[in-house]
């Protein structure tokens, strides 16, 4: 559940970050770290929910655009890449490389969290004796 959690709350930061306030890219980085810092998890889980997210969400995006464009510019930089007659394959690496921005982003949101619960200070304090 908080997977999913993570999961929606990630689009969420991309999509008002990218498509209504007009950052850059690198917003799904950060928006992968707040929902690694935001909900609770295992550090794959964070990444994993990160990839997905960005990932989806780049892969649905670069589609629209490219099929609004008739796919002209995805048949020529396929073309480039050697992978002529396969137009697909970018928006399969565009998705690829936001998912994996946005998954590490989310694994080091996860590792903040971690070292901030480490280093708290325990109900007690420090004395045990």
């Amino acid at each position: 559940m908080r997977f999913f959690i993570r999961l929606i709350l990630i689009v969420a930061f991309t999509l008002v970050g990218q498509l209504a306030l007009g950052w850059s890219w690198a917003i799904v980085a950060v928006a992968g770290l707040l929902g690694g810092v935001l909900v609770p998890g295992k550090g794959f889980s964070s990444f994993a929910s990160g990839f997905l997210a960005v990932g989806l969400v780049w892969t649905i995006w670069a589609y629209q655009i490219d099929s609004e464009a008739e796919s002209i510019l995805s048949a020529q930089v396929s073309g480039i890449f050697m992978l002529p007659g396969k137009p697909w394959a970018m928006l399969l690496i565009t998705g690829f490389i936001g998912g994996l921005v946005a998954g590490f982003g989310a694994l080091s949101g996860w590792s903040l969290r971690k070292l901030r619960a480490k280093n708290k200070p325990r109900r007690g304090g420090y004395y045990r004796g």
